[in-house]
């Protein structure tokens, strides 16, 4: 396995929205900015020093070091604190990477609420709602929070839940610390702090069927934007999971039959070797806090796996953490295109959940089959109301940025099928590569053999194929035999004497043909034969080449009518004696130096014409063809007859 650097990638660390609301991974019910200053031990406007990994076991975390360059609320103990933030890579090299979790760069500013450990590393509170970046703009500060892991529901003054109507708003960094100085004072006092900047820099743009990426952590950069699958389906395997015995609480029957739902919808897609099994319960707790082999939905936080303690009904906080390990080193490939190959995956959904899931089946059904896309690979179609509104097609589906809660359940839309298209679907066979040098062969006056070389590995079968002579019209190639895979010769024969027959060749298989071959030719018997002149017919050279012409429009065929110039040229004319259409002449060249007969023509025509050459003494057979509708192309054959007399 190499270096055990695995990561749990896109946790569906979900700041989850209150009973009834849309919910998934990465949907949060808004902290107001009254709650965080309460609730917070320690505010502080910090500079990021540096950072490393913490924990020797347990659940992987990350140490921040940062110089409190300001206490805004509380006290601090040191002027450097330490973050931690869960996370990272332990010493032992076992890995965790959380969505939802604050990310720092060196030498970034931030504004932090901290809570109140103080034998210990400081935690942000809700985790990305704790961490605001102060960035300098037009020699002021602002104060954000890089949401765009999360996405924000909200609730009626009734409990319903509705969508956001817009992303969070930046604040003006030093009025908001002023702000909650005067609120840890006693001095309550309205907002004033908010500030508007433009929406395209607040929000990223996504595309449809994001996949999961490998993160980017400092000590193993190599892997960043590497995407992640499961190579077990492609050889026909399954991936079993598992769900804890004690169900899931607020839904009648525990979950179990929403769960399996949510596997089937996966597997129901017919383009995709997708199977995902279910293995029963299980009284498997591990959760996150190692890596055990299983992959489990746990319903019950047993390990404090999930963040900031329990899900509050009130005040919200995080419903659910899950998603796919995979190890750092490890590397394979799905249609040319590496990937991180997904060793395991794990589900944890919170504590004092029920409230959430308040006996809605459909719901949970559709949820878990959201978090299950994320341990697929997938990451989300659209992440706010209005990518999401933009595009239909990403608007309904599975992997949107919160559920339908419309009762559809578990069920996959186009966008989410083409997500696992890239990420599962084989690629279409490729149809094999054209046969080439072909070579045909008279060995009697009833059989010819072919030859030619095969270019392909993927082929079913060779097809063979045949065009008899010309008679009153240019026949068609027909197939007449075909051959099984990485076979470079065939035999045809009941073939009849002293004629001349072309033949090519194609490779198949179940994607369909390849190109075809040249084209060669052969006539059967080579016994010498007189050439006779005759209307259809020039005997050139001395009589040795026998030179006849067929010819095809729309409308009409025959063959060319034959006037002989010299020895060794003549024409053809096709409707009437005074229209020329092809001349030919056949040139012995032996006395050139070459041990050759040439072969040239040019026609005035674009009828689809075969000019057939035959050797009298040899057999040997030369075919040209001009399709219809193309300018005649001339002949300047000087390797037509390799033979001299």
């Amino acid at each position: 396995m190499g270096r055990q650097l695995s990561y749990l990638v896109s946790s569906l660390i979900a700041l989850l929205a209150l009973a009834g609301a849309p919910a998934f991974a990465t949907s949060f019910v808004m902290v107001a900015d009254e709650a965080l200053a309460d609730q917070a031990a320690l505010v502080v406007e910090a500079r990021l020093l540096g950072r490393g990994p913490a924990a020797a076991s347990g659940m992987p975390v990350t140490d921040y070091l940062f110089a409190v360059e300001r206490v805004v609320k509380g006290e601090a103990d040191a002027a450097v604190v330490t973050v931690r933030v869960p996370g990272g890579i332990r010493a032992d090299g076992r890995g965790l990477m959380i969505w939802g979790a604050p990310r720092f760069a060196d030498g970034g500013r931030a504004l932090l609420f901290l809570s109140d450990e103080r034998q210990g590393p400081r935690r942000v509170l809700h985790l990305t709602l704790g961490a605001f970046h102060l960035r300098e703009l037009d020699g002021g500060t602002v104060a954000l929070r890089d949401l765009s892991q999360l996405q924000e529901v909200r609730t009626r003054p009734d409990g319903a839940a509705v969508e956001a109507a817009r992303a969070d708003r930046p604040r003006d960094g030093a009025r908001f610390a002023r702000w909650l100085e005067d609120r840890a004072a006693g001095r309550r006092r309205p907002v004033d702090y908010f500030v508007d900047l433009p929406a395209a820099s607040l929000r990223r743009v996504v595309e449809p069927f994001t996949l999961l990426e490998c993160p980017f952590i400092p000590e193993t950069p190599d892997c960043e934007g590497l995407n992640m699958r499961w190579f077990e389906f492609d050889t026909g395997g399954g991936i079993a999971w598992r769900a804890h015995a004690n169900g899931l609480a607020g839904i009648a029957g525990g979950g179990f039959t929403q769960f399996q739902a949510g596997l089937n919808a996966w597997n129901a897609d017919a383009a995709t070797p997708i199977k995902y099994t279910y293995g029963g319960p299980t009284t498997a707790t591990t959760g996150f806090s190692d890596f055990d082999d299983l992959n489990v939905i746990i319903f019950s936080d047993f390990q404090d796996d999930v963040p900031g303690g329990d899900f509050d009904c009130e005040e919200g906080g995080v419903v659910a953490l899950g998603g796919p390990w995979f190890d750092e080193a490890e590397r394979g490939t799905f249609k040319g295109i590496t990937y991180l190959p997904i060793a395991g995956a794990d589900i944890v959904i919170n504590d004092n959940t029920q409230c959430f899931f308040q006996n809605n089946p459909k719901v949970a059904e559709e949820v878990l089959a959201h978090e299950l896309g994320h341990t697929l690979g997938l990451g989300h179609s659209c992440n706010s109301t209005s990518s999401c509104n933009a595009s239909a097609t990403l608007n309904n589906a599975l992997m949107r940025w919160s559920v339908h809660d419309d009762g559809r359940g578990a069920a996959l839309q186009n966008d989410d099928r083409a997500g696992i298209a890239k990420l599962y679907q084989p690629a279409a066979p490729a149809t094999p590569a054209a046969p080439t040098n072909l070579q045909a062969t008279a060995v009697s006056p009833t059989q010819v053999n072919l030859t030619w070389q095969d270019n392909s590995n993927n082929e079913t079968s060779f097809r063979i194929e045949i065009q008899p002579p010309a008679g009153i019209s240019i026949p068609p190639f027909a197939e007449i035999a075909s051959t099984g895979p990485n076979v470079t010769s065939f035999s045809v024969t009941g073939l009849q004497p002293q004629t001349g027959y072309a033949f090519r060749v194609r490779a198949r298989n179940a994607a369909g043909d390849s190109a075809y071959s040249n084209i060669d030719s052969a006539v059967t018997f080579f016994t010498p034969f007189v050439c006779i002149e005759g209307p259809t017919t020039l005997c050139l050279n001395g009589g040795r080449f026998q030179v006849d012409l067929g010819w095809l429009t729309a409308q009409d065929d025959g063959l060319g009518q034959g006037v002989k110039l010299t020895d060794e040229t003549g024409y053809f004319y096709f409707f009437s004696p005074q229209n020329v259409e092809v001349v030919v002449k056949v040139i012995n060249a032996c006395a050139l130096g070459t041990p050759r007969f040439w072969v040239f023509a040019g026609g005035l025509t674009d009828v689809n014409t075969l000019l057939r050459v035959v050797d009298s003494q040899t057999g040997a057979v030369k075919t040209y063809e001009n399709p219809l509708g193309a300018p005649f192309q001339p002949i300047q054959d000087t390797n037509a007859f390799a033979t001299c007399p």
